[in-house]
Formats: C-alpha cells, sequence, structure tokens
C-alpha cells in the first residue's frame, strides 16, 4: 500500500511539475500532507485595479505557457505528457464563450481534471493579470483596430469615447465586465438591450470585433499586439513648422449628421471621407494631405476622432452617393480655436428630369485684353428647386450640354477639363456632373471660358462708326436674366438689354453693365458690341492659362476671390494661387471698400454661400487694416 501510494505521489508530482517545473509551490499536495499555509480563498469574481495586460505576459510565458503553449494553442513543451486534452487557451472559438470571471477561478483553484493546479504563489492581481493576457491570445490587433472603427460610428454617441458616457451602461465596469464572454456582448450589441440599447446592424464579425474592442476599456495597458502592430489609422498630413511644440497640438473630433433630403432613409454602406489640408507657412499654399474614413451608422452619424487641431489645418467631410459628391462646410480650428465641430450633409436622390432646372443668372464678361481676340467669360448660377439631384440617364453621359458661339477657340474650365468632367461636343461640350438641388445657401455654378477671333479695324472708317463684334449665342436651360460685362469705351445693344450701373474691377479696370430680361432654352441671346475699350481696360495679360482667372476677378473680385474662402476647395494651380494673392495685395483703400460693397451685393443676391460670403469679408476688412 505504501509502495502503491509513493509511485502515485511520484508520478503526480512529476506530472503537475511538467506543467511548470519552477512551481513547486504550485504543485498539488498528496491527501496526507497539510499545507503550511492555509489555501487561497476566492475574492470578489472581479479586479480590485485594472488588470495589466503587459505584466500578465510575463506570467503567463513562466506559468503557463508550458502547457498552453505560448500562443495558447494547449502545445507547450510540457504538454504531450499530462495524458489530457490541455485547453487551446488562444483559439477563438475558446476565448469568445470566456467569462474572465469564470477563468480567474479556475486560475486561482485550478482544475484537478485537467492536470491544473491551484496558482497559490500569485497575488489576487497577478491572477488577473494572467488572465487578461490569456484572454487577449486571440484578439490580433487588426480585429482591435476594426472593432474600434466599428465602435467610434454606432457606439461612441451613447457609451462615449473612453466607454464611460453612460453610467447605466459603464463599459469599464470591471464588476459587470468580469461576468461577460466575449459571445455575451456581441449578442448584446447585435440584438440590443432594455431600457434603452438598440440592436446595432452588424455581422457577427464585426459584432465580435466590437466586443474584444470595449474590453480593452477594463485594461490599464493595451494589448501588446496592437501596440506592435502597425495602425491602421491614416496618420495626419504633416504640419510645416511653425515655431510652436507640435506635441502639444490638441485633438479634437469632427463628427456630422447625413441628412437625406429628398426625405427617404440614409442608406446602408455609406462612407464619410475626411478631407485634411495644411497650409505651408512658407509657400502659403494649401497642401492636401491624407484623407480618413468611417462607416456612416444607420442613424446616419459618422465620426472622426483624434483630429489634430492645429493652427495651420483645415477639413471638410464628403459623402458620395450615387454619383454625386456632397460636401460639408470647411472646419478651420485656425480661424474660431474649436477643437470639436458638427458638420452635417445633406444628400439627396436622383432624378433625369431637367424640367425643372433654370439659370437663374447667367453674367458673361469681354475681355480685350489680348490682341487678336476677345476671351468670353461665362459664369452659370443653375438653379434646381426639387428635393432631387438631376443625374445623366447612364453614367459618365451628359447632364447639361452647353452650345458656343460659332468659331469659339481655346475653351477652358474653372473646375475640370475636357475627358474627364467634361465632353466635346459638336458646337460646345457636355458636363456630366450631376446638379443637387439648391437653394438661398447652396448654389450651383457652372464657370468657363473660350476665346472668339477679333481683328481690330483701323480705318477711317472704324473710328467713325466703331469697331464691331457679335456675340450670339443659345442657353441650354431657361434663363431668368443676363448681365453681360463688357470695358468701358465700348457700347452693347441686343433685344432687351439695358445699360446699368458701372463697376471698379480693381486696377483701374471699370466695366460697363448691361442687363437681359428671361431667355428661353435653346432661344439665342444676340449682342452687338461696338466702340474701343478705353487704355486702362487693356493690360498686359500673364499667361494664357490665368486668363480665365483674371477675367472671373473681374467681376468685381467677387466670382473666384469671394468665392476662394479656401481656394483649395477649387484645386486651383499654385500659380492661380500666387495670382489672387499678388491681385488682393494691389488693391487700394478705395478698390477694397469697393470689393466689400461688391460682395455684400452678391452675398444679398443670393449668387454666395454663407460661409464663402463671411471668409471673403473678413479677408478683405483685414486687407483694410492693413492700408
Amino acid at each position: 500500500m505504501k509502495l502503491r501510494l509513493l509511485i502515485l505521489l511520484t508520478l503526480l508530482t512529476v506530472l503537475l511539475a511538467a506543467c511548470n517545473f519552477s512551481l513547486a509551490e504550485d504543485v498539488t499536495p498528496p491527501p496526507d500532507y497539510v499545507p503550511p499555509a492555509p489555501a487561497p480563498t476566492l475574492a470578489p469574481a472581479f479586479p480590485a485595479s485594472a488588470p495589466d495586460v503587459n505584466a500578465g505576459a510575463a506570467l503567463y510565458a513562466e506559468k503557463c505557457a508550458p502547457c498552453h503553449g505560448p500562443t495558447g494553442q494547449g502545445d507547450g513543451p510540457q504538454a504531450a505528457i499530462l495524458g489530457v486534452n490541455v485547453p487551446a487557451l488562444g483559439t477563438s472559438a475558446e476565448a469568445a464563450a470566456a467569462i474572465p470571471a469564470q477563468w480567474y477561478n479556475i486560475v486561482t483553484q485550478g482544475n484537478m481534471p485537467k492536470m491544473m493546479p491551484p496558482f497559490t504563489s500569485l497575488s489576487d492581481q497577478q491572477r488577473w493579470d494572467v488572465v487578461a493576457y490569456a484572454l487577449s491570445l486571440s484578439t490580433p490587433a487588426e480585429q482591435i483596430q476594426a472593432g474600434k472603427a466599428q465602435y467610434e460610428t454606432y457606439c461612441v454617441e451613447c457609451h462615449g469615447l473612453d466607454g464611460k458616457l453612460n453610467p447605466k451602461a459603464d463599459l469599464t465596469n470591471q464588476e459587470s465586465m468580469a461576468q461577460l464572454s466575449l459571445n455575451d456582448l456581441a449578442s448584446i450589441i447585435q440584438n440590443g438591450k432594455q431600457p434603452g440599447m438598440e440592436a446595432l446592424p452588424l455581422a457577427s464579425a464585426d459584432a465580435q470585433s466590437v466586443a474584444a474592442y470595449t474590453r480593452t476599456f477594463t485594461l490599464a495597458t493595451s494589448q501588446p499586439q496592437a501596440s506592435s502592430a502597425p495602425s491602421t489609422e491614416p496618420a495626419p498630413a504633416a504640419t510645416p513648422a511653425t515655431g510652436t511644440d507640435t506635441a502639444s497640438t490638441p485633438n479634437g473630433l469632427i463628427s456630422g449628421t447625413v441628412i437625406n433630403g429628398s426625405g427617404g432613409s440614409i442608406p446602408t454602406g455609406l462612407k464619410a471621407t475626411l478631407h485634411t489640408f495644411e497650409h505651408d507657412l512658407t509657400t502659403q499654399q494649401f497642401n492636401e494631405g491624407k484623407s480618413r474614413e468611417a462607416t456612416v451608422a444607420p442613424n446616419g452619424r459618422f465620426l472622426f476622432t483624434a483630429v489634430p487641431m492645429t493652427q495651420t489645418s483645415a477639413y471638410f467631410v464628403s459623402i458620395e452617393f450615387s454619383g454625386t459628391t456632397y460636401e460639408s462646410s470647411p472646419a478651420v480650428p485656425g480661424q474660431d480655436g474649436q477643437t470639436e465641430y458638427d458638420l452635417p450633409i445633406t444628400i439627396f436622390e436622383t432624378t433625369t428630369d431637367q424640367s425643372a432646372l433654370t439659370i437663374s443668372t447667367a453674367h458673361l464678361l469681354l475681355d480685350y485684353s489680348q490682341p487678336g481676340k476677345i476671351q468670353v467669360v461665362e459664369f452659370y448660377i443653375i438653379s434646381n428647386p426639387g428635393t432631387q439631384a438631376v443625374v445623366a440617364a447612364q453614367p459618365g453621359q451628359a447632364v447639361l450640354t452647353v452650345s458656343l458661339p460659332k468659331g469659339y477657340q481655346n475653351l477652358q474650365f474653372d473646375s475640370g477639363s475636357l475627358g474627364d468632367r467634361f465632353l466635346q461636343t459638336a458646337d460646345g461640350f457636355a458636363d456630366t456632373l450631376s446638379i443637387p438641388p439648391t437653394n438661398e445657401t447652396s448654389q450651383y455654378s457652372l464657370v468657363f471660358a473660350f476665346d472668339m477671333p477679333y481683328t481690330a479695324d483701323n480705318s477711317p472708317l472704324a473710328f467713325l462708326t466703331g469697331q464691331k463684334f457679335e456675340l450670339t449665342q443659345a442657353f441650354p436651360l431657361q434663363t431668368e436674366k443676363v448681365n453681360l460685362l463688357i470695358p468701358l469705351g465700348l457700347q452693347a445693344e441686343g433685344s432687351n438689354l439695358t445699360a446699368g450701373k458701372t463697376q471698379e474691377m480693381g486696377g483701374g479696370v471699370t466695366y460697363q453693365l448691361y442687363s437681359s430680361s428671361a431667355i428661353a432654352a435653346g432661344q439665342p441671346f444676340s449682342a452687338r458690341i461696338s466702340g474701343k475699350p478705353q487704355a486702362a481696360a487693356t493690360s498686359a495679360s500673364p499667361t494664357t492659362n490665368q486668363n480665365l482667372l483674371i477675367g472671373l476677378g473681374a467681376f468685381g473680385l467677387v466670382l473666384i476671390l469671394a468665392g476662394a474662402f479656401l481656394f483649395w476647395r477649387e484645386r486651383r494651380t499654385a500659380q492661380a494661387d500666387e495670382e489672387e494673392q499678388e491681385e488682393d495685395a494691389d488693391l487700394n483703400e478705395d478698390e477694397i471698400l469697393d470689393a466689400i460693397i461688391a460682395l455684400d451685393d452678391q452675398y444679398k443676391a443670393g449668387n454666395l454661400s454663407e460661409a464663402a460670403y463671411k471668409q471673403r469679408r473678413a479677408q478683405l476688412k483685414a486687407r483694410l487694416q492693413d492700408q
């Protein structure tokens, strides 16, 4: 009997020592052995302090890896001689069903049928640390990052970024979270929990990722895998040196709500894109940085966290829906000092019906500054009073077709070019961009220019009768009003044309305004211009590429300068940006005051958004103070 007991005791000692040779104090004693200290008692089944995953990693390597394996696959070097199947703690199926409090109890009391001793040598906190690390083995960094993205889309509004926002559902509460497995959390996420928790439309894998991420709220440190793996979060755009401490740059939040302006629901799968721009103080240019994406929740909410709020940054959010890009107003931390922005975006259903579209105002400007030709700059303000965006019958086809005068040359566009947004037609061009609904603060415009051949007549007869040029063109839509601007010294005649006031354009250039009443779609607008431009109106033009910008600037420094709230929004070239800065710098006090008055008139007429109006007015006032 004594021999059998001795053999059994010896075998049991060897087997338990195989679980970890360095832990003789954790080996189960023989039946007749009296321990020198009381057996451990169970503490409350939740940690007194947040478990430390990194501390748990060292304990796991020493006490658990010999049997459970370094990655928790049950393949440690001593597993084969135990005669039992060692649990594979690191598999997703095992860990997803694991309740942290139950694993803590097993570590504390042991599991003799599985040849696992109680770990009496570990303190209560150390047992929670090793449990936290064991649970982390089945959760790769990619799953945590994916869960974080989904959490910030669907959960942050109710639970907060740190999980503490709702006291009744505090995700950092150790007592409640220790009683829930990942499967339990995922079930609550997918099915909801009353009162107050709605079901979220997430697939099982996504719900598991969110559950894994929420568990990190109970930990003292992030999981080692997450810290060593590259982050999927795009890095913020580089900030040029400004003499400030970039380490102290505050981070902020940019959120918003997507609204269906057509009255329908918010489509699933929408992505919100955060566009980042940085102002280079050396070149005075805005450079576009990396963009970030966020999923739009079913309630229309989107959120971007950890957004650097520097003095040189600017942001806006866009949504792609049914072939149309919708943009928010901009966020400019350097101007208002905010760190949190709510940027709503309205999207619209689509239609191919153009019957409600009109051109509320067509501005035509004639530039005589270059010999041998007249540049015609046209600016259409298009009205869509409906609740649907007007789109092409097929993607890539024409939404609006514009006919140009015979003999036109050198067609240019303020945004886009032939071959991408615009298509060449037999007598002009077609615009493929959809036309969303418009209102008093949201206008849709089309800006382009072309050259018409023009040879000055210096004969004596021309001196008596005046040099003549005729512009004839049909507009693609019902046009409520036409404004024709020509340099002083010229006169215009045409059906329904009436002369208005003159307008200073800056730089000593003055234009005469003529206006025409409504013109039906397809009906020709005709103006006969005679006379000779005054000398002040014929100044050297820098380059052909800049002609369009010069012509646009002639609209009382409104159409470009007032519309250039953040010129990066229009993606203009650096050369064009420099030209705008130079043109602004050349203005004297009277010209700035004239520009402010013109700006006010354009805003009152509904030709400018409120954001563009306020921004440009502030710029002009600042320039006035520098005089």
